[in-house]
Protein backbone atom coordinates (compact mmCIF):
# COMPACT_ATOMS: atom_id res chain seq x y z
CA UNK A 1 0.00 0.00 0.00
CA UNK A 2 2.94 2.15 1.21
CA UNK A 3 4.60 1.58 -2.17
CA UNK A 4 1.25 2.32 -4.17
CA UNK A 5 0.60 5.67 -2.71
CA UNK A 6 4.37 7.05 -3.46
CA UNK A 7 4.71 6.07 -6.78
CA UNK A 8 4.75 8.27 -10.02
CA UNK A 9 3.38 6.61 -12.89
CA UNK A 10 0.94 7.74 -16.15
CA UNK A 11 -1.88 6.65 -17.87
CA UNK A 12 -0.81 8.20 -21.03
CA UNK A 13 -0.60 5.88 -24.69
CA UNK A 14 2.55 3.51 -24.53
CA UNK A 15 4.11 4.76 -21.45
CA UNK A 16 2.41 2.84 -18.78
CA UNK A 17 5.68 0.85 -17.95
CA UNK A 18 7.84 4.33 -17.13
CA UNK A 19 7.20 3.55 -13.40
CA UNK A 20 8.79 5.69 -10.78
CA UNK A 21 9.37 5.98 -6.95
CA UNK A 22 9.39 8.67 -4.52
CA UNK A 23 12.06 7.41 -1.66
CA UNK A 24 12.43 10.45 -0.45
CA UNK A 25 9.21 10.70 0.67
CA UNK A 26 8.81 6.89 1.52
CA UNK A 27 11.73 7.55 3.93
CA UNK A 28 10.20 10.61 5.41
CA UNK A 29 6.89 8.41 6.25
CA UNK A 30 8.56 5.81 7.49
CA UNK A 31 10.72 7.70 10.35
CA UNK A 32 7.38 9.84 10.98
CA UNK A 33 5.28 7.03 11.49
CA UNK A 34 7.54 4.23 12.54
CA UNK A 35 10.52 6.09 14.15
CA UNK A 36 9.58 8.63 15.31
CA UNK A 37 9.52 8.86 19.60
CA UNK A 38 11.49 5.39 19.65
CA UNK A 39 14.67 5.78 22.00
CA UNK A 40 18.13 5.29 20.24
CA UNK A 41 19.88 2.55 20.12
CA UNK A 42 23.24 2.92 21.73
CA UNK A 43 25.45 0.88 19.78
CA UNK A 44 28.49 -0.77 21.15
CA UNK A 45 31.74 -2.39 18.88
CA UNK A 46 34.26 -4.29 20.85
CA UNK A 47 37.50 -3.60 18.62
CA UNK A 48 39.97 -6.04 17.78
CA UNK A 49 43.35 -4.86 17.53
CA UNK A 50 46.45 -7.03 16.74
CA UNK A 51 49.88 -6.46 16.92
CA UNK A 52 51.35 -5.35 13.57
CA UNK A 53 47.90 -5.87 11.89
CA UNK A 54 48.12 -1.89 10.41
CA UNK A 55 51.77 -2.51 9.13
CA UNK A 56 51.08 -6.19 7.80
CA UNK A 57 47.96 -5.69 6.21
CA UNK A 58 49.70 -3.32 3.77
CA UNK A 59 47.14 -0.50 5.59
CA UNK A 60 50.23 1.98 6.01
CA UNK A 61 50.96 2.18 2.98
CA UNK A 62 47.12 2.83 1.54
CA UNK A 63 47.23 5.52 4.00
CA UNK A 64 50.62 6.75 2.58
CA UNK A 65 48.63 6.90 -0.90
CA UNK A 66 45.67 8.73 0.48
CA UNK A 67 46.84 11.58 2.81
CA UNK A 68 50.26 13.28 1.74
CA UNK A 69 52.35 12.50 4.41
CA UNK A 70 55.27 14.37 6.05
CA UNK A 71 57.89 14.12 9.10
CA UNK A 72 57.37 15.45 12.18
CA UNK A 73 60.16 17.85 13.65
CA UNK A 74 63.48 16.24 15.38
CA UNK A 75 61.95 18.07 18.44
CA UNK A 76 58.46 16.80 18.60
CA UNK A 77 59.70 13.08 17.79
CA UNK A 78 61.76 13.67 21.40
CA UNK A 79 59.03 14.87 23.19
CA UNK A 80 56.50 12.38 22.04
CA UNK A 81 59.10 9.71 22.75
CA UNK A 82 60.27 11.26 25.79
CA UNK A 83 56.42 11.71 26.76
CA UNK A 84 55.78 8.15 26.37
CA UNK A 85 59.06 6.69 27.47
CA UNK A 86 57.76 6.10 31.09
CA UNK A 87 54.92 3.63 30.54
CA UNK A 88 55.16 0.85 28.30
CA UNK A 89 51.44 0.22 29.26
CA UNK A 90 50.95 3.85 27.77
CA UNK A 91 52.42 3.24 24.43
CA UNK A 92 51.64 0.00 23.63
CA UNK A 93 47.85 1.55 24.00
CA UNK A 94 48.37 4.77 21.71
CA UNK A 95 49.74 2.24 19.04
CA UNK A 96 46.94 0.41 19.19
CA UNK A 97 44.67 2.94 18.87
CA UNK A 98 46.58 4.74 16.48
CA UNK A 99 45.99 1.15 14.66
CA UNK A 100 42.42 1.88 14.27
CA UNK A 101 42.50 5.08 12.79
CA UNK A 102 45.22 3.57 10.26
CA UNK A 103 42.69 1.00 9.46
CA UNK A 104 39.79 3.12 9.03
CA UNK A 105 41.54 5.22 6.53
CA UNK A 106 43.11 2.68 4.85
CA UNK A 107 39.67 0.78 4.19
CA UNK A 108 37.16 4.31 3.51
CA UNK A 109 36.10 4.74 0.29
CA UNK A 110 38.67 7.51 -2.02
CA UNK A 111 35.60 10.17 -1.77
CA UNK A 112 36.18 10.36 2.47
CA UNK A 113 39.79 10.47 2.24
CA UNK A 114 40.22 12.83 -0.37
CA UNK A 115 37.52 15.00 1.64
CA UNK A 116 40.14 15.25 4.76
CA UNK A 117 42.44 18.73 5.28
CA UNK A 118 46.24 16.80 5.88
CA UNK A 119 45.94 19.26 8.54
CA UNK A 120 43.31 17.87 10.43
CA UNK A 121 44.61 17.53 13.66
CA UNK A 122 44.70 13.36 14.50
CA UNK A 123 42.57 13.99 18.04
CA UNK A 124 40.12 15.58 16.35
CA UNK A 125 39.55 13.41 13.84
CA UNK A 126 39.14 10.50 16.60
CA UNK A 127 36.46 12.19 18.18
CA UNK A 128 34.53 14.04 15.70
CA UNK A 129 34.59 11.24 13.53
CA UNK A 130 35.74 7.60 14.48
CA UNK A 131 33.51 8.71 17.81
CA UNK A 132 36.34 7.98 20.08
CA UNK A 133 34.76 8.95 23.50
CA UNK A 134 38.42 8.28 25.30
CA UNK A 135 41.86 7.32 23.84
CA UNK A 136 45.22 7.15 25.32
CA UNK A 137 46.22 9.70 22.74
CA UNK A 138 44.19 11.82 24.10
CA UNK A 139 46.34 11.92 26.90
CA UNK A 140 49.12 12.05 25.16
CA UNK A 141 49.66 16.04 25.13
CA UNK A 142 52.43 16.68 22.50
CA UNK A 143 50.10 14.45 20.38
CA UNK A 144 47.12 15.86 21.10
CA UNK A 145 48.44 19.77 20.00
CA UNK A 146 50.56 18.89 16.87
CA UNK A 147 49.69 15.79 15.48
CA UNK A 148 47.77 16.01 12.10
CA UNK A 149 46.91 13.56 9.72
CA UNK A 150 49.54 14.20 7.66
CA UNK A 151 51.27 13.42 10.41
CA UNK A 152 50.12 9.51 10.78
CA UNK A 153 52.54 7.40 9.68
CA UNK A 154 55.56 9.87 11.29
CA UNK A 155 53.94 9.09 15.13
CA UNK A 156 53.56 5.46 13.88
CA UNK A 157 57.47 5.08 13.37
CA UNK A 158 57.71 6.67 16.69
CA UNK A 159 55.58 4.34 18.76
CA UNK A 160 56.55 1.35 16.42
CA UNK A 161 60.35 1.97 17.04
CA UNK A 162 60.16 2.71 20.99
CA UNK A 163 58.38 -0.63 21.34
CA UNK A 164 60.30 -3.53 19.60
CA UNK A 165 64.07 -3.57 20.41
CA UNK A 166 64.62 -5.02 16.72
CA UNK A 167 62.18 -3.20 14.10
CA UNK A 168 63.66 -6.04 11.71
CA UNK A 169 62.78 -8.90 13.67
CA UNK A 170 60.37 -10.06 11.62
CA UNK A 171 62.29 -9.16 8.38
CA UNK A 172 63.17 -12.21 6.53
CA UNK A 173 66.96 -13.74 6.83
CA UNK A 174 67.42 -14.27 3.71
CA UNK A 175 67.43 -10.45 3.31
CA UNK A 176 70.00 -9.62 5.60
CA UNK A 177 73.06 -10.56 3.52
CA UNK A 178 76.42 -8.20 4.39
CA UNK A 179 77.85 -6.52 1.90
CA UNK A 180 81.68 -7.20 1.12
CA UNK A 181 84.41 -4.29 1.25
CA UNK A 182 84.09 -2.65 -2.09
CA UNK A 183 80.27 -2.81 -2.28
CA UNK A 184 80.65 -1.17 1.13
CA UNK A 185 83.20 1.35 0.00
CA UNK A 186 81.25 1.91 -3.19
CA UNK A 187 77.89 2.68 -1.44
CA UNK A 188 79.37 4.96 1.08
CA UNK A 189 81.43 6.82 -1.78
CA UNK A 190 77.73 7.86 -3.32
CA UNK A 191 75.79 8.37 -0.04
CA UNK A 192 76.22 12.11 -0.43
CA UNK A 193 74.42 11.99 -3.71
CA UNK A 194 72.02 10.45 -2.45
CA UNK A 195 68.44 12.09 -0.48
CA UNK A 196 68.71 10.21 2.42
CA UNK A 197 65.79 11.78 4.06
CA UNK A 198 63.87 10.06 1.64
CA UNK A 199 65.67 6.79 0.69
CA UNK A 200 66.26 5.57 4.22
CA UNK A 201 62.46 5.69 5.42
CA UNK A 202 61.67 4.11 2.18
CA UNK A 203 64.01 1.31 2.83
CA UNK A 204 62.88 0.64 6.26
CA UNK A 205 59.36 0.66 5.21
CA UNK A 206 60.16 -1.72 2.21
CA UNK A 207 61.55 -4.06 4.34
CA UNK A 208 58.93 -3.73 7.46
CA UNK A 209 56.08 -3.97 4.29
CA UNK A 210 57.46 -6.50 1.91
CA UNK A 211 60.15 -8.70 3.28
CA UNK A 212 58.69 -10.63 6.00
CA UNK A 213 59.22 -14.54 5.90
CA UNK A 214 55.99 -15.65 3.61
CA UNK A 215 57.05 -12.62 1.03
CA UNK A 216 57.15 -13.74 -2.61
CA UNK A 217 59.96 -11.66 -3.32
CA UNK A 218 63.16 -13.06 -3.87
CA UNK A 219 66.82 -12.26 -2.97
CA UNK A 220 68.70 -12.09 -6.23
CA UNK A 221 66.38 -9.36 -7.66
CA UNK A 222 68.74 -6.24 -8.05
CA UNK A 223 68.07 -3.82 -5.81
CA UNK A 224 67.74 -0.84 -7.93
CA UNK A 225 65.20 -2.39 -10.13
CA UNK A 226 62.87 -3.11 -6.94
CA UNK A 227 62.92 0.03 -4.70
CA UNK A 228 63.32 2.02 -8.27
CA UNK A 229 59.66 1.11 -8.43
CA UNK A 230 58.72 2.33 -5.27
CA UNK A 231 57.89 5.74 -4.33
CA UNK A 232 58.24 8.30 -2.49
CA UNK A 233 55.22 10.00 0.57
CA UNK A 234 54.24 12.33 -2.48
CA UNK A 235 53.92 9.07 -4.66
CA UNK A 236 56.93 10.01 -7.38
CA UNK A 237 58.85 6.40 -8.03
CA UNK A 238 62.58 6.91 -7.43
CA UNK A 239 63.28 5.76 -11.04
CA UNK A 240 61.92 8.73 -11.95
CA UNK A 241 64.55 10.67 -9.21
CA UNK A 242 67.84 11.93 -10.95
CA UNK A 243 69.81 11.60 -8.16
CA UNK A 244 68.53 7.68 -7.42
CA UNK A 245 68.89 6.78 -11.04
CA UNK A 246 72.55 8.56 -11.92
CA UNK A 247 74.39 7.77 -8.22
CA UNK A 248 72.43 4.54 -6.42
CA UNK A 249 74.58 1.44 -7.28
CA UNK A 250 72.96 -1.30 -9.50
CA UNK A 251 73.98 -4.34 -10.68
CA UNK A 252 75.74 -6.09 -7.89
CA UNK A 253 73.40 -5.10 -5.34
CA UNK A 254 70.78 -7.29 -4.86
CA UNK A 255 67.63 -7.36 -2.75
CA UNK A 256 69.99 -9.97 -0.18
CA UNK A 257 71.50 -6.82 0.66
CA UNK A 258 68.71 -4.38 1.27
CA UNK A 259 69.14 -4.40 5.21
CA UNK A 260 72.85 -3.81 4.99
CA UNK A 261 72.52 -1.21 2.90
CA UNK A 262 69.68 0.72 5.18
CA UNK A 263 72.27 0.24 8.08
CA UNK A 264 74.97 2.34 6.03
CA UNK A 265 72.83 4.86 4.73
CA UNK A 266 71.51 5.41 7.85
CA UNK A 267 75.15 5.81 9.62
CA UNK A 268 75.92 8.01 6.54
CA UNK A 269 72.60 10.19 7.34
CA UNK A 270 73.25 10.46 10.73
CA UNK A 271 77.17 11.89 10.29
CA UNK A 272 75.51 14.73 7.79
Amino acid sequence: MLIQIYTDFTLAYGLGEEISYNFAAIEQYLMDQVLSGKPFIDLELRKFSFANEARMSGALTAVRHRIPQIELTPELKDAIAKELSESPQLLQACLQALEVVVGFLSSMGGTHVRSLPTHLFLTEYMKETLFFESSSLFATKTVSKHVQLQHILSLWKILDESLCVDPFANVSSKFKSELNETEESRLTDVASFLDLRVLVPALKEFMLNYLGENTSLGPDYVLKDIIGEYSDPQGTCFSDMDWFDQYFPGGDLLLRHIHAVYLILTKASAAR
